[in-house]
């Protein structure tokens, strides 16, 4: 499918979602093809490559944040979006117009495609279109959020100026491998020669797997446990209260910290990121105050995790989308809402560990008052039927209703004024609640 015309943004964007059809095609080839006949244009960037399970969007925007905050120009590439493709990629919080996506994939990317053997995925022309617009803009930095793995996803031909490694669970497994630590050599590929690495990984064998990596490729190793410390300092209360908390690293100790986003695992992030950052001062000396740290980790904002959009009654949408992040979101609900009923509406995608998420989710919960079971449309997504089976172990307080639109309208329907409705089980489900 090659193209000579000019388009316009959304005709753009449904070339774009016509490449869905490809699916996931892991591997360096084509990415390195296609920027070499663009110029490469991420090899004269400053990047920050966030690789990891769970975690790494956060920490992305926390280090793009605190770096914004230090007045460089900040460029962050994440992935996926939720309700438009520009959320992907953006200049100090500015989503890329929607007129330089059609520009450049029209008069750039596409006119080079054709020499191509064979035809790039969605997500490499996304990586390329993010890379050039980047450039064009001169950029201080790029900060940039692995879409899948890490050794051979299309972001992994940069050479960073610090890696990041975020916590690492079973997911992808027909993908990435059987086994967390297969999953943990995938992460691990992201590691440069000679390039500092940070990780808030914690299981010894993940540890061990990105240890020896490190040491491969000569790449200085920071582990968040052992070489930066957190100690929390005040527990949220409730929804209106959050995790005080301070942080030992690499050069110093910062006091009075917190963030924008809920969640024990924020704090873990923002470890993580502080680190990177401390990385930049110490081994290639930018300037980046105490300040700029504790400013960026409170503006920072991330859509469709523990992101509470409405009060009475009280509406939550988390992308927990694999048993950890159920583990985090269930966590987050003693925190922050224990006194209050659940109504918990649920979709998932079929390739997922449907009976895992739900065990973490449901297992012991006396606050639960409805699961509404939903499908979001995508055709990857779970049948109900499927959820129901595993949802009926834990509670017979079961509704289904589809799609999701329809879910949220039975759940404000029966919701009283102290209520949570979390809307969550994929990042699909929760996009759409976003629309809604």
């Amino acid at each position: 499918m090659t193209m000579n015309i000019k388009m316009n943004y959304s005709k753009t964007i449904e070339y774009l979602n016509n490449l869905e059809r490809f699916g996931i095609q892991l591997g360096l080839e084509r990415i390195t093809r296609l920027l070499e006949l663009l110029g490469n244009p991420h090899q004269d960037l400053k990047c920050i490559h966030v690789a990891g399970t769970n975690g790494k969007g956060s920490t992305t925007t926390f280090i793009g944040e605190i770096l914004k905050n230090a007045g460089f120009k900040v460029g962050i590439y994440t992935s996926p979006h939720f309700v438009s493709f520009t959320e992907r990629i953006t200049i100090n919080s500015i989503p890329i117009p929607e007129v330089e996506v059609a520009k450049i994939i029209s008069e750039k990317i596409l006119p080079v495609i054709k020499i191509l053997p064979s035809h790039p995925t969605y997500f490499e022309i996304a990586t390329a279109l993010a890379f050039l617009y980047f450039a064009q803009e001169k950029v201080d930095f790029a900060v940039l959020e692995v879409g899948l793995g890490g050794r051979l996803d299309a972001t992994n031909v940069v050479t960073p100026l610090v890696s990041v490694i975020t916590s690492i669970g079973l997911e992808h497994q027909d993908v990435l491998g059987e086994t967390i630590e297969k999953i943990a050599g995938e992460k691990a590929g992201i590691i440069k020669q000679g390039v500092p690495v940070v990780t808030s990984a914690h299981q010894p064998e993940v540890l061990k797997v990105i240890e020896k990596v490190a040491k491969l490729k000569d790449a200085k190793l920071y582990q968040v446990g052992r070489d930066i410390k957190f100690v929390i300092k005040q527990f949220p209360a409730n929804s209106n209260s959050n995790y005080q908390f301070s942080v030992k690293g690499i050069l110093k100790e910062y006091c009075g910290l917190q963030t924008s986003l809920l969640g024990y695992h924020q704090v873990i992030n923002a470890a993580v990121a502080i680190s990177a950052i401390e990385v930049l001062q110490k081994q290639y000396g930018f300037k980046i105050t105490t300040r700029d740290i504790k400013n960026g980790l409170l503006q920072a904002r991330i859509r469709g995790r523990l992101e509470l959009i409405k009060k009475a009654p009280y509406i939550l949408l988390d992308g927990a989308h694999n048993p950890p992040s159920a583990a985090v979101l269930r966590k987050a609900w003693d925190d922050y809402f224990s006194n209050m009923k659940l109504i918990l509406v649920l979709g998932i995608l079929q390739d997922k560990d449907v009976g895992g998420m739900v065990k973490e989710l449901l297992q012991g919960n006396k606050n639960l008052k409805l699961v509404i079971i939903t499908q979001p449309k995508i055709n990857r997504s779970s049948a109900p039927a499927k959820i129901y089976d595993e949802v009926s172990k834990y509670t017979n307080k079961i509704h289904i209703r589809s799609p999701v639109a329809e879910g949220i309208k039975y759940a404000e329907a029966i919701a009283e004024s102290m209520d949570l409705i979390c809307i969550t089980g994929s990042l699909y489900t929760v996009a759409e609640a976003i629309a809604i």
